[in-house]
């Protein structure tokens, strides 16, 4: 029976791994990176083509800057509001979500913003 290699101290125990960013992270180990690739077939030469010659008076296209770019569209901020849903209405949300093929959370997003206005409607009339 094959017994199990033994575990190295310098392994990350589990609640000790940290996050680390990409500029961080450790490159393979060059003897892996230029190992050379066996080839079964001969490649044959590839015929070079023919040097192209720029045109007599060539067209300058004006470099882009950030100002030229569109402005990107605006962003609604999003706030997480949890609360619990009766079983029934969960999945009537459910299978409005597949039938509509809306997530959820849009979904969600609408019926609050219209019961909002209705209430906004309600109270405007009391006063």
């Amino acid at each position: 029976m094959a017994q199990p290699l033994p575990l190295s101290s310098s392994l990350i125990r589990k609640g000790e791994a940290r996050a680390v960013s990409p500029d961080q992270a450790i490159a393979p180990p060059p003897a892996a990176a230029q190992r050379p690739i066996a080839s079964p077939i001969p490649a044959e030469p590839v015929e070079q083509p023919p040097a192209l010659t720029p045109a007599p008076h060539p067209v300058q296209e004006p470099e882009s800057t950030l100002d030229d770019l569109p402005a990107p569209p605006d962003v609604v901020p999003l706030v997480m509001v949890s609360f619990r849903a009766p079983v029934k209405l969960a999945e009537e949300l459910r299978v409005m979500a597949f039938e509509t093929r809306r997530p959820k959370q849009d979904i969600l997003t609408d019926l609050l913003a219209e019961g909002l206005k209705r209430w906004k409607t309600v109270r405007a009339k009391r006063r």
